[in-house]
């Protein structure tokens, strides 16, 4: 999987110019997470970080500053999953455990 995850944060408003946001956001540099707009936030869930797979979920206003959201019943650490707002909920589904298993479940908040 490489050793260049990140953890920067970039806004563009064309596409063109960027600006970074932050250079080190509060979760781990990671990658093979799903980001979503949910809610007026950006979230940020699971991936792989720096030698695990992860279910932890950050959200954040502006990107700058991003908050932890805590869970009682998470979803099982994953890469390679989906994501989408529907309903005006948030979904992810399926993906890479860390057994090496593909898992089928589908996880909704709220």
């Amino acid at each position: 999987m490489g050793n260049n995850r990140l953890n920067d944060v970039w806004s563009s408003t064309d596409g063109i110019t960027w600006t970074q946001e932050t250079a080190a956001a509060a979760f781990e540099p990671k990658s093979n997470f799903v980001a979503l707009n949910y809610d007026g936030y950006m979230w940020v869930l699971g991936g792989y970080s720096t030698s695990s797979y992860d279910n932890d979920v950050w959200y954040s206003a502006d990107g700058v500053t991003w908050t932890q959201k805590d869970f009682v019943d998470v979803f099982d650490p994953r890469i390679y999953h989906a994501g989408i707002v529907y309903n005006s909920k948030l979904w992810i589904a399926g993906g890479s455990l860390i057994s090496g298993i593909n898992n089928n479940d589908v996880w909704v908040y709220p």
